[in-house]
């Protein structure tokens, strides 16, 4: 538990460049102690063009995390799942965006 930002930071070399969707848990156990959210998602959003959302508790929802709609308050450190889509798959990311709630 907790090793989600650990074994991410260690594929972007090789793996994040081929994937188009990446699901992740978010919560305060382990590594997530040290690592914030708010770094890894710029990273993924800026070096890799994804776009991350963290799910509503039902998973219908989303609440877009990144292309500057970050907000501290998404620090939260509460168990939830972060999915990100590649920008370079249109299709996945229109189906993440047509989820989104918008505030």
């Amino acid at each position: 538990e907790g090793a989600d930002p650990i074994i991410i930071f260690g594929a972007y070399a090789n793996v994040i460049p081929r994937l188009r969707l990446l699901e992740f848990e978010y919560h305060a156990k382990g590594y997530w102690q040290n690592i914030s959210l708010a770094s890894l998602i710029t990273q993924l959003d800026s070096e890799y063009g994804f776009d991350c959302f963290l799910q509503g508790p039902r998973g219908d929802d989303l609440w877009r995390l990144s292309r500057g709609c970050w907000d501290q308050s998404f620090e939260i450190h509460r168990w939830s799942n972060v999915v990100c889509a590649a920008r370079s798959d249109p299709f996945t990311t229109a189906l993440l965006n047509s989820y989104a709630v918008v505030l």
